[in-house]
């Protein structure tokens, strides 16, 4: 996609690429209802003619003829319309399947910048309903060519009386144009102002309708609050609408006037013509149709092709996503089947527009079948260290290395099947239980058991009505199963356990989880031959590790065994020290 083509080139092309026949619906449509508005234009000139001849059976015929044609006309009309107007809906919703392929594999580290939701945010505008974006210019484009073809059919016509009215007409236009044109910009400017405001707006109606936050809301008082938000937002969105109507009232005066001075002038002169014998009655009428058809389907023109230019900006805003975040990155390296080490070499990192850095300058190298401990107080560098190692984020300086291939070389789909992660967070999606642990359509029966029995989550799931085909969440099920923050955690151990990849991280507080001695033992067996990195700020949880990296500040400031770090005295010993009386002391209390 040429970002800076014109929008219309660009909507044909894809026209051209995606649906063809969209090109013959156009031309039938076109001819149908360009044959209807001649038919139309020509009928009251015919009867008149035929009254004042008395020639009554030609008159007869003519009106047979002309019903025939209508219902043949409107026939075909409506019958190429449902058909055109199916391909186009058809085709803006493979645009919103592009859109979300786009979210979807775009590089992670965009979620975390709020320039992406903005642009996102903006770009979906294009696509999310059938009056705005993609869809309405198609249909539009549709009408203008038909108007166009029927302008030029009308024109004929009109230049049979005058050549100075289709002058007046054309000059008449230009005004309507700009006044139209002047009242899309205006619209598009508020339709922005709308979608900024929408987003706040949107965020405040999930807030209080998601069942997660309705606890939070009441026990703190936070109804009225939140309301206020609301009430805020949608009063600032009446204000911007007020604002536009306003404008566009004002500009449009100056097009009343316009068609008030062209119709008084045409009118005139009609009317003289006739009464001094200069015009037939039945031409008459002729050029009254005509010159009507011809200012209703100028105005429609008009308005289409005013729409079609101001609706181009929200459509380059998603030519432009597409562009910005199209991954079109060749992979010629392949993702190690075996892991034998990961490197961080000499790694910077740190989010766009931000001046500090969040990882600095740090190097370590990990092998297979350790377990890596990770320490630190908040803040000091952890989440995003993991991020990185999970390729969710790239290094802005450095490398990072498994079996010294550099990651970003590296196909991220296939990377990411590498990794067995279980976070502080676990993620219940309103699927299936089997779809939630297993993450594919059909799971594979024997390792899902042998996930949730490792997991001891098999009593609770056993013993639901529908087993593993048991729905999660009240989201979309009426009878949707709510699990416990345990049993949450519990299933994101069963989905590491039942992908059985080479790396496995587990981040706090799913540590608490391991506390179980029976569910320790079997992570323990589940980790042999892999390389485990264990996250927590409580360092006596990490006292099984084989080696322990501290954290302050992006960088590792201690690196080695338990006992290795204990000697030195240094922060790790201080930390577990504090920690040990800390808990020591609210153990007491208790």
């Amino acid at each position: 996609m040429q970002k800076n083509s014109s929008v219309v080139k660009y909507l044909l092309r894809l026209v051209w690429q995606k649906s063809r026949i969209l090109y013959l619906y156009f031309f039938v449509f076109a001819l149908v209802v360009f044959a209807f508005q001649i038919a139309l234009v020509y009928l009251p000139k015919l009867v008149i003619d035929n009254l004042l001849a008395e020639t009554f059976d030609y008159l007869w015929t003519t009106l047979a003829v002309f019903i025939l044609i209508t219902v043949f006309c409107l026939l075909i009309k409506h019958f190429v319309e449902s058909r055109y107007l199916f391909k186009i809906h058809a085709l803006r919703y493979n645009l919103i399947r592009l859109f979300h392929h786009t979210v979807l594999n775009t590089d992670y580290q965009h979620f975390e910048n709020s320039d992406f939701h903005n642009e996102a945010h903006l770009a979906y505008s294009s696509l999310e309903n059938a009056g705005e974006g993609y869809e309405a210019v198609l249909r539009r484009l549709f009408l203008v060519g038909v108007g166009l073809i029927s302008l030029i059919g009308l024109s004929f016509i009109i230049i049979q009386l005058q050549y100075w009215i289709i002058a007046l007409l054309i000059i008449n236009a230009l005004v309507t144009f700009l006044v139209i044109f002047a009242i899309k910009k205006i619209e598009f400017r508020n339709s922005q102002t709308q979608a900024n405001i929408s987003k706040p707006a949107n965020y405040y109606a999930y807030v209080m309708n998601e069942f997660s936050h309705s606890k939070d809301i009441r026990l703190y008082g936070m109804k009225n609050f939140i309301l206020g938000k609301l009430h805020a937002v949608r009063n600032a969105e009446l204000n911007s609408n007020k604002n536009t109507l306003g404008k566009s009232y004002s500009i449009n005066l100056l097009n009343i006037l316009a068609i008030f001075i062209r119709e008084g002038i045409i009118y005139i002169y009609l009317v003289y013509a006739l009464i001094n014998n200069d015009l037939p009655i039945g031409d008459f009428v002729l050029y009254i149709m005509a010159i009507a058809s011809f200012n209703f389907s100028l105005e429609n023109f008009l308005n289409d092709t005013a729409f079609i230019k101001s609706q181009g900006q929200i459509i380059k805003q998603t030519q432009s996503f597409f562009t910005a975040h199209h991954n079109d990155q060749e992979y010629i390296v392949a993702v190690p089947k075996i892991i034998e080490k990961i490197e961080f070499r000499d790694v910077f990192f740190r989010y766009p527009n931000e001046d500090d850095w969040l990882i600095e300058d740090l190097s370590v190298t990990f092998t297979t079948e350790e377990k890596i401990g990770i320490t630190g107080p908040h803040g000091s560098g952890k989440s995003t260290f993991i991020k990185l190692l999970c390729g969710l984020l790239q290094p802005e300086q450095g490398e990072i290395l498994i079996n010294d291939i550099n990651i970003q070389d590296l196909n991220k789909n296939d990377l990411y099947k590498l990794y067995s992660s279980v976070f502080q967070k676990t993620n219940v999606f309103a699927f299936s239980l089997e779809t939630n642990i297993s993450a594919v359509k059909e799971p594979d029966q024997n390792k899902l058991k042998n996930a949730v029995e490792d997991a001891l989550l098999d009593e609770k799931i056993y013993a639901l009505p529908n087993g593993f085909k048991e729905n999660l969440t009240k989201k979309i099920y009426k009878n949707g199963l709510d699990l416990s923050e345990s049993e949450a955690q519990r299933l994101s151990i069963s989905r590491a356990f039942y992908k059985d990849r080479p790396i496995v991280i587990f981040d706090e507080p799913s540590l608490d989880c391991l506390e179980d001695k029976q569910l320790y033992n079997n992570f323990v067996d589940f980790t042999i031959g892999k390389l485990s990195i264990f996250v927590s700020q409580r360092v006596e949880r990490l006292q099984f590790c084989d080696k322990i990296a501290v954290f302050e500040k992006g960088e590792i400031i201690e690196y080695g065994s338990h006992q290795e770090l204990m000697s030195k005295n240094g922060q790790y010993f201080k930390l577990t020290a504090l920690q040990k009386n800390q808990y020591e002391g609210e153990t007491d209390n208790e």
